[in-house]
């Protein structure tokens, strides 16, 4: 919906002062007028979806590049080393 764009549009904003920020900007944007916020604070509002959250199905092995991630890590060793060796020379 164009409400939509505008909004997503208004959270881009580079200039912070320009951009949607506050609760009260945010909740009076068209985008939201059907909403009844007091209910929402009130916890009256029942989500429109039911249901277990949708979870991509990825395999573990494929979550992470082990090699990577031990490269990562030895990279990081290394880097905690050389530091520890700087402060004591």
């Amino acid at each position: 919906s164009d409400d939509l764009k505008d909004l997503v549009r208004r959270f881009l904003i580079k200039e912070p002062e320009e951009r949607l920020q506050s609760l009260e900007e945010i909740k009076q944007h068209p985008f939201f007028q059907d909403i009844d916020w007091a209910a929402v604070m009130d916890r009256e509002v029942q989500p429109m979806y039911r249901g277990l959250p949708w979870k991509p199905r990825v395999a573990e092995k494929d979550k992470f590049d082990a090699d990577a991630v031990a490269q990562g890590t030895q990279i990081e060793k290394n880097k905690d080393l050389v530091q520890d060796d700087a402060k004591h020379h």
